[in-house]
C-alpha cells in the first residue's frame, strides 16, 4: 500500500541519520471498533501493546523499512 511504501522510503531517507523506521500491525484487538458486529477480537489492548513494546525493543538495523505483526514476524506486502 501507499503507507507501506512511505515507510520504506522514510527508512531509506533516514538511514543516514541512524533512524530506524518500522511499521507494525497490532492485530485484531478488543476495542470498540475491534468488537463490532457482535464478534470479540482475539486479544486485549494490553496484550497487543505489551507484544508491540517487546518487539520494538528487539528492533535492529536489519528491520528498518519492514512491516511486521505484533510479534515481529514479517508481513509481506
Amino acid at each position: 500500500t501507499a503507507v507501506n511504501q512511505m515507510g520504506r522510503t522514510m527508512a531509506t531517507d533516514l538511514a543516514k541519520e541512524n533512524i530506524l523506521v518500522a511499521q507494525f500491525c497490532p492485530g485484531w484487538v478488543q476495542t470498540e471498533m475491534g468488537n463490532i458486529g457482535g464478534q470479540v477480537a482475539s486479544i486485549s489492548v494490553e496484550e497487543s501493546a505489551s507484544a508491540l513494546v517487546k518487539s520494538i525493543s528487539q528492533l535492529e538495523k536489519k528491520h528498518s523499512g519492514g512491516y511486521f505483526d505484533r510479534t515481529l514476524r514479517v508481513i509481506p506486502y
